[in-house]
């Protein structure tokens, strides 16, 4: 989607999306390869600098919580320096701060010291007070949210309230 495209023009040196979504993900374009029996790419003890022609797209066809638990890395190299969380939907609601604090929980051993989370959120401080130790809240910024009236993503409860966060993982 708008999250994936807008990181290609970065071109990171590694890019992996995890999508569970089938819709989603035929809107993936042509020439990269959706996996849905998921082996992380594992890197020579050199991956690519960051912006090289060569950076490569993983699409893995799972859920978050499925990934994280296929995942081991060997070294720091192939750790997480930012990570993308776009959960589905976004609510305005009691449960939506433990979503991210689950996710952060579970992502932890993949994310290099310093790695910065970045996603959508109804409420900063609800999210805030989520948190677990060894997370920062860094910033909170709003963005205009104009759903079409068919979108399932976006609940009317969300408001005009989404901002995007980005937390940071500290080093402990």
């Amino acid at each position: 989607g708008f999250s994936c495209a807008a990181i290609e023009r970065r071109k990171p040196r590694r890019h992996v999306v995890v999508e569970c979504d089938a819709n989603v993900r035929a809107r993936i374009p042509a020439g990269v390869e959706v996996v849905s029996d998921y082996v992380p790419a594992r890197w020579d003890r050199t991956p690519p600098q960051r912006g090289a022609a060569s950076h490569g797209v993983e699409v893995a066809a799972t859920t978050w919580q499925a990934y994280i638990d296929s995942v081991s890395f060997y070294d720091d190299a192939e750790r997480f320096d930012a990570v993308f969380f776009d959960d589905f939907p976004i609510v305005a609601t009691p449960s939506r701060g433990s979503r991210w604090r689950t996710f952060l929980q579970a992502v932890r051993p993949l994310l290099r010291p310093g790695c910065r989370v970045v996603g959508y959120c109804c409420d900063a401080e609800r999210l805030r007070a989520a948190l677990p130790i060894g997370y920062s809240l860094v910033s909170v910024a709003p963005f205009a949210l104009t759903p079409p009236a068919d979108c399932p993503y976006v609940s009317e409860a969300a408001g005009d309230r989404c901002v995007v966060a980005v937390i940071k993982h500290i080093i402990l």
